[in-house]
């Protein structure tokens, strides 16, 4: 069975979605003119910030534009590797090889500080 969790986006500081199980995400404007969605891999630390240090953008100022929606189905490319039977596995080239990320989170945030939307996510 699936679990939907909704949160409402305002501003450009991320919110932590987690990591567990989520499948796709549906973001949709409720401002008054077209808004931008950042979606991004980084540390928990950067949940309540806007800082981008140390944070992977999987999705960065994505338009939606007024009265519209975007829908992102993962098909379990990007969000697998925190889901795995085997563990967390995510892992970011450091100059040399790879090495394994931790305490790594889904950041989501609008690209600009007077936006608004309004997030769906449905997770397994």
């Amino acid at each position: 069975m699936a679990n939907i969790d909704i949160v409402s986006i305002s501003g450009n500081n991320f919110i932590d979605l987690g990591t567990d199980g989520i499948k796709a995400l549906i973001a949709t404007n409720t401002d008054t003119e077209e808004v931008k969605l950042d979606l991004c891999i980084g540390p928990t630390a950067r949940a309540g910030g806007s800082a981008t240090t140390d944070c992977i953008f999987v999705l960065k100022e994505v338009i939606i534009l007024t009265g519209s929606s975007f829908t992102w189905n993962d098909n379990g490319i990007i969000f697998s590797p925190f889901n795995t039977r085997r563990g967390k596995i995510l892992r970011k080239h450091n100059g040399s090889t790879f090495a394994q990320l931790t305490g790594q989170t889904f950041l989501v945030r609008a690209a600009n500080a007077g936006e608004t939307f309004d997030l769906i996510i449905r997770r397994s």
